[in-house]
C-alpha cells in the first residue's frame, strides 16, 4: 500500500497507513529490496510525499535499491530539482554516495545536463567534482559525451574554483572526447582554458590530433573548425576553409532566427496573402459599376473600348485599357499570392528548421514571395498613374526593380551556393565513411 501511495504521491493515504501502522515504513523496507517508497517518489517528482517521508524517516534519503542508487541518484537524473534539494538538505553526503557502476549523483545529472542540479549538488560537495569513474574517467568526460556545454562550462569554473593551480592535470586531454565526438563548439571552449594542452597523449598514445586521422571524421564544417583550433591547417586551402567556416556560422544564425520567427514569419505571410486576394477582386482603378457597350455622346470611339467589348459590371476598369500591362499585373499577383500560402503551409506543414535544406527552401518562397509582390506594387502603381507623369513614375519603376533584383540574387546566390557544398561536403563523408 505504501509503494502505491508513492507511485500516486497521495500524502493522506500515506498519513493513513502511518497512523495504523507506526512500523509500516520499516516493515516495506525489510520485505522491498528493489526500491524504497522514496526511491518512488523521488523519481516520479512527489514534492509533498517525499517531504513527509523524509519527515517521517530521515534515513530514506541513504537507503539504495538493488543498482546500489539512492533516491538522489534518481532525482539527479531526471533534473527534478526541488526533490534534489530537499534529499541535499537531510544530509550533505547523501550527493557522495555512489552506485553498483560507480556514479554519484552529479555524474547523472552531468549526463542529462540539467545545470540548476548541477550547482545544488555542486554546493552540496564542491568536491564531489574530482570523484573519478572506475574507467578513470571525470565527470566532464561525461558532459563532452552527452554534449552538455553549459553544463560543462559550470564544472570546470567549480574545478578552477578549488583547485586552480593544479587544475591542469585534471582538464587536460578532455578535447579528446570531444574531437572524436566532432563537437567544435566544445572543443573551442575546452582549448581556451588556460593550462589545458592541446598535445596530450591519451591512454592508447594519441594526441587529439591524432584522433581526425584514425577515426575518419567526417568533412564538413565541424571537423575543419576542429582543425583549425587544434592548428591543422593546409596553406593552400585554408582560406576556403575560413569561408567555408563563415558561411556555416551565418548559416545557422539564420537557422535560429527562423526557428524563433516561425510565428512572425506566419503572420507576413497571412497578411500578404490577404492583401493579394484583395488585390485581385478589388484591382487597380477599379470595376464596372453596370454594364456598357456604348459609344460616347460625340460618336467618337470609346476609350475603353466597350465598342469592341462588352465592359461587364463587375470586371476591371483598367482591363480594357491596357490588357497586357493588367495581364502582368495579375501574373505577379497570383505568384505573390500562392507563394505566400506556401510558406503558410511549409511552416504548418512542421518544415524542419533546424534542417539545412529546409532553410534554403524556406528561404527562396520567402524570397519569391516578396519578390512578386515588390512587383505586384509596381505593376499597380503604373497602371494607375495619369500620362503626364507617367514617365517619372516609369523611372521610379525600373530603378526600383533593379535595386530589387540586385539584392535578390545576391541573397539566392548566397544560400545556393552554400547549399551546393553542404551538398557536396555530405557526399565526401559519404565516401569518407564508405573508404
Amino acid at each position: 500500500m505504501v509503494l502505491e501511495a508513492a507511485k500516486e504521491g497521495n500524502v493522506a493515504t500515506l498519513s493513513h497507513l502511518i497512523e495504523k501502522d507506526r512500523l509500516i515504513l520499516t516493515r516495506v523496507l525489510l520485505t522491498n529490496s528493489t526500491q524504497s517508497p522514496l526511491h518512488i517518489s523521488a523519481a516520479l517528482n512527489h514534492l509533498h510525499f517525499t517531504k513527509q517521508l523524509l519527515h517521517l524517516k530521515p534515513e530514506l534519503a541513504f537507503e539504495l535499491d538493488s543498482f546500489k542508487r539512492s533516491p538522489l541518484h534518481l532525482a539527479a537524473a531526471e533534473g527534478h530539482m526541488e526533490i534534489a534539494r530537499v534529499l541535499v538538505h537531510v544530509n550533505r553526503d547523501v550527493s557522495l554516495v555512489k552506485d553498483m557502476y560507480g556514479r554519484i549523483p552529479l555524474h547523472y545529472a552531468a549526463m542529462r545536463g540539467p545545470v540548476d542540479v548541477v550547482q545544488l549538488l555542486l554546493d552540496a560537495q564542491l568536491e564531489s567534482v574530482f570523484e573519478l569513474l572506475p574507467s578513470g574517467e571525470t565527470v566532464l568526460h561525461l558532459c563532452v559525451r552527452h554534449n552538455h556545454l553549459e553544463t560543462l562550462r559550470l564544472l570546470v569554473e567549480a574545478v578552477l574554483l578549488v583547485r586552480r593551480e593544479s587544475a591542469g592535470d585534471f582538464l587536460n586531454a578532455k578535447e579528446e572526447s570531444a574531437v572524436m565526438l566532432n563537437q567544435a563548439e566544445t572543443v573551442e571552449y575546452l582549448v581556451s582554458i588556460p593550462g589545458v594542452k592541446e598535445d596530450t597523449l591519451n591512454s592508447k598514445g594519441y594526441k587529439p590530433t591524432d584522433l581526425l586521422d584514425h577515426h575518419h571524421l567526417p568533412t564538413d564544417f565541424n571537423t575543419i573548425k576542429i582543425k583549425q583550433l587544434l592548428g591543422i591547417n593546409h596553406p593552400k586551402s585554408s582560406c576556403w576553409k575560413s569561408w567555408m567556416i563563415i558561411i556555416e556560422r551565418l548559416t545557422n544564425h539564420q537557422r535560429d532566427w527562423l526557428k524563433e520567427m516561425r510565428g512572425s514569419i506566419m503572420v507576413v505571410a497571412t497578411v500578404i496573402a490577404s492583401t493579394t486576394f484583395n488585390s485581385a477582386i478589388n484591382p487597380p482603378g477599379g470595376v464596372w459599376q453596370e454594364t456598357s457597350n456604348k459609344k460616347d455622346n460625340k460618336g467618337d470611339t470609346d476609350p475603353f473600348n466597350c465598342d469592341k467589348h462588352t465592359c461587364m459590371a463587375g470586371t476591371g476598369v483598367l482591363a480594357y485599357v491596357w490588357e497586357e500591362g493588367y495581364l502582368r499585373f495579375i501574373l505577379f499577383n497570383s505568384i505573390a499570392f500562392l507563394a505566400s500560402l506556401s510558406v503558410v503551409l511549409l511552416i504548418v506543414g512542421g518544415l524542419p528548421l533546424r534542417s539545412r535544406i529546409g532553410v534554403w527552401l524556406l528561404t527562396m518562397v520567402i524570397c519569391v514571395t516578396l519578390t512578386f509582390t515588390a512587383l505586384t506594387f509596381l505593376d499597380g502603381m503604373s497602371l494607375v498613374c495619369p500620362n503626364h507623369i507617367f514617365d517619372s513614375v516609369d523611372y521610379i519603376y525600373h530603378k526600383s526593380l533593379k535595386a530589387w533584383i540586385g539584392l535578390l540574387i545576391t541573397i539566392a546566390v548566397y544560400h545556393t551556393i552554400y547549399f551546393f557544398i553542404w551538398v557536396i561536403n555530405k557526399v565526401l563523408a559519404y565516401r569518407a565513411t564508405r573508404s
